[in-house]
């Protein structure tokens, strides 16, 4: 707890990812609402590497001070990294803290479950029962994957309760993405075996195989009906628009909000929450349109000024890294910083960063990862102290109170060099995903710099 507030240590990859965002969002809005705040401990790869960049990445998470920290939330989904997330939630419990795990169900925490069965049942139980569909193929997830394979069961059932014959010769496995799903389709229809239903495992593969289908000359839903899963915001932009089933991440939020006020009360929360998703109808499968018209065009310009000002930046922070190189003091570094519109952004580093006598890999192994004593570079909440400033760790970064008060997550990326961790960037942009986008760009720009100039140390404070 910081002041009367009580923070909530969220951990995950990605969160510029739509589906982290979307969660993300919903769930500040309920922690503002009951006077919690999120610090989110992030990482911009899913950790399956295991590269030197990646252990310098989830060194982010020993960042986590259990001390000022009320709960902790893991997402764990899409993240490859078993042991790391093992030793959170152990360190949580050893602390005292409630532990809520999301979407991946553990014997000695709280457990927040999506019931993918009977949403992705919903997608296939409508495409027989009102359609009357009876031709059906199926392209899967990842062959062996858990999420995969459940649908693939959930499909096979269905099949059998309709007595509806499965067709191995329309049967494939997608891998959640584009190109094998379009080596699908082709096989379909160069084999002249195309059913009239495709069930596909999610939204990606169904998007792909749409629009591949129509480019091949065939009508959506007239000729084939296309139904997706996970409710992604891709899935409105299509034409037709995509039947598709996804959670609700208010529901998930208000799960995840009420479960932690419950355990700090004293009461004894259920150990498995199970939220359930909703299908949304639209017109790939032959019904209806929403009455909601979504504009394309607008979304296209919002992603291509997207994209524009990803490109300017990716500019001007290759500028600044090679502006770090030449500077000399401290004090040159931290005002070169400050002249970069980073927004809102605290760049941190350890308290020995510039110390000329260690030279680049000799503190790998210091424990802890992070000095006690760290040194503010730059944050626009202090722009108007001297900087570079010291200070103590337990203070996460000077005005922490008053940055808290903007009622945003505050999203700590590590920043490391050749897998020695440097410091940390704490981000607290407005619940933009425009601004999420912006994370890895300026984590890994940061990390080349600084990097570079710990390599050549600057002269010390």
């Amino acid at each position: 707890m910081i002041g009367n507030i009580k923070i909530i240590a969220v951990c995950m990859c990605k969160v510029y990812d739509e589906r982290n965002y979307r969660i993300i969002r919903a769930l500040n809005n309920f922690a503002a609402e009951n006077d919690y705040r999120l610090f989110v401990y992030h990482t911009c790869s899913d950790l399956y590497w295991k590269t030197l960049s990646e252990k310098g990445e989830q060194s982010v998470f020993d960042l986590i001070d259990y001390n000022i920290t009320d709960a902790v939330v893991t997402f764990e989904e899409g993240v490859y990294a078993e042991d790391v997330m093992t030793k959170i939630r152990m360190d949580a419990a050893e602390y005292g803290k409630p532990v809520i795990s999301v979407g991946v169900e553990h014997d000695y925490c709280i457990s927040i479950k999506f019931d993918y069965a009977k949403g992705f049942e919903q997608v296939v139980r409508h495409v027989i029962e009102q359609h009357g569909v009876r031709d059906i193929g199926f392209i899967a997830g990842r062959k062996d994957e858990e999420n995969s394979e459940e649908r693939i069961a959930v499909f096979r059932k269905l099949l059998e309760e309709y007595d509806i014959p499965f067709r191995n010769d329309v049967f494939y496995y997608g891998d959640y993405w584009s190109a094998p799903t379009l080596k699908a389709v082709d096989d379909m229809i160069e084999g002249n075996k195309v059913p009239r239903a495709i069930i596909c495992a999610n939204d990606m593969m169904a998007i792909a195989a749409g629009a591949e289908f129509q480019r091949r000359g065939y009508k959506i839903p007239e000729d084939i009906i296309i139904t997706g899963f996970d409710g992604s915001e891709e899935a409105n932009f299509c034409t037709p628009m995509l039947t598709t089933s996804g959670c609700s991440y208010d529901d998930t939020a208000k799960t995840i909000i009420n479960v932690i006020s419950k355990a700090l009360a004293g009461e004894k929360p259920e150990k498995i929450y199970t939220v359930d998703y909703d299908l949304s109808v639209e017109n790939s499968c032959g019904c209806k349109p929403s009455v909601e018209q979504i504009n394309t065009g607008e979304y296209i310009r919002i992603l291509r000024d997207r994209m524009n000002r990803y490109q300017d930046e990716e500019r001007v922070l290759y500028e600044l890294a090679v502006n770090i190189m030449n500077c000399e003091t401290p004090k040159t570094l931290a005002t070169l910083l400050k002249e970069y519109n980073f927004g809102d952004v605290a760049v941190v580093v350890n308290g020995d960063f510039f110390d000329e006598r260690k030279a680049p890999g000799v503190i790998s192994d210091r424990e802890p990862l992070f000095s006690d004593k760290m040194i503010l570079l730059r944050s626009r909440a202090v722009e108007d102290r001297n900087i570079p400033q010291p200070f103590d760790r337990t203070n996460i970064i000077p005005d922490i109170e008053n940055i808290m008060d903007y009622k945003v997550p505050l999203i700590f990326s590590a920043l490391a060099h050749i897998g020695v961790p440097l410091g940390y960037a704490c981000f607290y942009f407005p619940v933009q995903l425009s601004e999420y986008f912006k994370i890895p760009l300026y984590v890994n720009s940061l990390n080349t710099a600084l990097g570079s100039s710990e390599a050549s140390p600057i002269r010390s404070i």
